[in-house]
Formats: C-alpha cells, sequence, structure tokens
C-alpha cells in the first residue's frame, strides 16, 4: 500500500516544475492559512502543524492556497520542563575589567 504525496508536497513540487513560485504566489498561498490559525488563536486554540499532512490545498485551481487538514485546531499544550531553560538562560558573558594604567 502506497501512500499519496502530501498535498503540501504535490503543490511544491509542481510549483518546481513550472518555474517555482514568485514572492506574490507564496503570499496568496499563505495569507489564508496565516488568517486560519490566527483566528484559531483568538478562540484558544492552536493549528496541528505536526508534519506536510497538516495541510490541505484548497479547491480552486485558478487561486490555490492553504488551509489547515484539521481546521478545529486543538487545545494548547505546555510543557513548562521545556520551556524553563529558555526563561533562566545561564550566563552568556565573562566579567570585563578595565585596567587603568
Amino acid at each position: 500500500m502506497t501512500l499519496a504525496p502530501a498535498p503540501l508536497l504535490q503543490l511544491l513540487a509542481t510549483a518546481e516544475a513550472h518555474g517555482g513560485l514568485q514572492t506574490d504566489d507564496v503570499l496568496k498561498l499563505v495569507l489564508p492559512l496565516l488568517r486560519e490559525v490566527s483566528a484559531l488563536h483568538e478562540l484558544g486554540h492552536v493549528a496541528a502543524l505536526g508534519n506536510a499532512f497538516a495541510y490541505r490545498v484548497t479547491d480552486a485551481p485558478a487561486e490555490p492556497a492553504l488551509a489547515l487538514a484539521q481546521p478545529e485546531g486543538t487545545a494548547p499544550r505546555r510543557h513548562p520542563e521545556a520551556i524553563a531553560p529558555l526563561d533562566n538562560p545561564p550566563p552568556r558573558c565573562c566579567a570585563w575589567s578595565a585596567k587603568r594604567a
């Protein structure tokens, strides 16, 4: 049994075969996705972005856009033990001393 490639990867392969994506193309693809993620955040949810299958491509062939495969999102998970080292980083500098003549 062979799985179909992720829609995101299919989109990128098609774009590459046709000369790549310009800045405007990327914005048209990604802005709807970013709006969707922002709306989830306003509801207290997060997007499930674990891998390339986390995205779908909208059905409009003339104007494809990226969207979430799980538009309902998921509840945020907290990992305080993973964040703690970032909140209290070790000192990165050494003591400087000025010598006067």
